[in-house]
């Protein structure tokens, strides 16, 4: 697939027949699927494939830990404090991604504003998420649901997604900027 190197970003968007709109429909399809495989632990997980990748998924982790944080303790107040401490721990430890992928971010919706969809895109991920799990058939699904909230931000406190997807990591980590 032929890219050219951008020299504001250091990222390649530019990719040839489409390549791009796949690159990136596959993230957010890979974020959609993201916070279903948590429980699942023996499934594997994607990495990215190129710096655009990386940040489109580190971006979707952000998203996504926003929004579950309103949710989970919206639903579970008891779980509130947890989240936030985990919350926090995942922005402090990652604060280095994290700025990088909003700076590269911004970049790209430059590039490409239809992007800034993703947010809405994230929210209705989660929903789903959240309604899938809240019906599973037996009545098991408000604590399954609890059970989701608690792991997701465990999860990123504890630092596993360096492990999951250490070329994302890698990716954003060797970018220029901020």
């Amino acid at each position: 697939m032929a890219t050219s190197k951008n020299a504001a970003s250091g990222l390649m968007p530019e990719r040839a027949a489409g390549g791009w709109a796949a690159a990136m429909a596959l993230v957010l399809a890979l974020a959609c699927t993201f916070p279903l495989a948590v429980p699942a632990q023996s499934l594997g997980y994607s990495d990215a494939d190129s710096p655009s990748e990386a940040v489109g998924m580190m971006k979707m982790t952000i998203l996504t830990a926003e929004h579950m944080r309103a949710e989970c303790a919206k639903r579970y107040p008891q779980q509130a404090n947890d989240i936030v401490r985990h919350l926090e721990k995942w922005q402090r430890d990652d604060a280095e991604f994290i700025q990088k992928t909003e700076f590269h971010w911004a970049v790209l919706l430059r590039m490409k504003p239809s992007l800034a969809q993703t947010a809405d895109y994230s929210v209705t991920a989660v929903m789903k998420n959240f309604q899938l799990l809240r019906d599973m058939p037996g009545g098991a699904g408000p604590a399954v649901v609890a059970q989701y909230c608690k792991q997701h931000f465990e999860d990123l406190a504890s630092g596993i997604w360096r492990t999951r997807t250490p070329r994302a990591y890698s990716f954003i980590k060797a970018a220029p900027g901020r």
